[in-house]
């Protein structure tokens, strides 16, 4: 009998030491040594039922930093006189009280337009802000995440990719890198490939990172370019596709990721970035 308590304690104690033991961070056969990246969409994810946090304001990158995010992915445009707004849409009439598109109106007459959050509860309170705002929030935080700039080319009022407004663009994108001195930790991501050309011919050292929703059309682009890697949505690319672009030495960044089951699909294949709107679950999912 005292044997069996015995054997009963012993094996109870080896239980209680397992469950204490830290717990192993998901790894993956990638270019940053096995660690997959945490991204949050817009710095902490397009609203859902748990965040009703606008994207794109400071309040959603403090709240990504301090849950631990690796990086925040910021959507950009430029307004008609020439500022960086950090926005999604390219009509601002979907998420504020304000009409019309951010390429055609003024700083002047954009500043003042507030999203218009989910239960209404918290409308007028995160105003559409600057990159240069956005970024020196980032700096005061004493952290180092990766900084996605998602220049945005979709809007019904862009100009094209002939104009000189992409020129613009392009340069002021680098001017705001330089002045808040975040080169190493910004990569500027964008659909459009001669707008990644036009980044590169005014920093040559530059991240730049072609979005597409084709693999093969879309490693054509980065290795014709030299671009450091692509991204592409989750429910698309297969974990052969993402080691075969490691096999070049490109990275692989996946988004399209918002529920429990696409978010474990994406850790297998190994990316280097996950871009999510649910952070929470994707650092479960990483085991962080």
């Amino acid at each position: 009998m005292q044997l069996r308590i015995t054997y009963f304690l012993l094996m109870a104690t080896v239980v209680l030491l397992q469950s204490c033991k830290p717990t192993e961070i998901v790894s993956a056969h990638n270019l940053l040594d096995g660690k997959i990246l945490a991204v949050g969409h817009g710095c902490y994810g397009f609203s859902t039922y748990r965040n009703t946090i606008p994207p794109n304001t400071t309040a959603a990158a403090e709240r990504a930093l301090a849950m631990g995010a690796d990086g925040l992915e910021l959507d950009v445009q430029m307004t008609a006189d020439g500022q960086l707004a950090v926005f999604h849409d390219g009509l601002l009439d979907r998420a504020t009280g304000c009409a019309g598109c951010i390429g055609d109106l003024t700083w002047a007459e954009v500043k003042d337009c507030a999203y218009q959050t989910r239960n209404g509860a918290l409308d007028g309170n995160f105003p559409v802000i600057l990159l240069d705002t956005m970024l020196a929030v980032i700096a005061r935080s004493g952290q180092q995440p990766y900084v996605f700039l998602n220049t945005k080319h979709d809007s019904p009022c862009d100009p094209g990719d002939n104009g000189t407004a992409y020129e613009a663009f392009a340069e002021r994108i680098v001017g705001a890198i330089r002045r808040h001195d975040a080169g190493p930790n910004v990569i500027v991501e964008s659909m459009n490939e001669h707008f990644l050309q036009l980044v590169g011919a005014a920093d040559p050292s530059a991240k730049l990172l072609f979005d597409d929703e084709d693999f093969t059309r879309g490693m054509n682009v980065v290795r014709t370019n030299h671009f450091l890697g692509l991204c592409i949505s989750n429910g698309i690319v297969s974990a052969e596709q993402v080691e075969a672009a490691h096999a070049e030495g490109y990275w692989l960044g996946i988004w399209g990721v918002r529920v429990h089951g696409d978010t474990r699909k994406a850790v297998e294949k190994g990316p280097e970035l996950i871009m999510t709107d649910d952070l929470l679950m994707l650092r479960a999912a990483l085991k962080r």
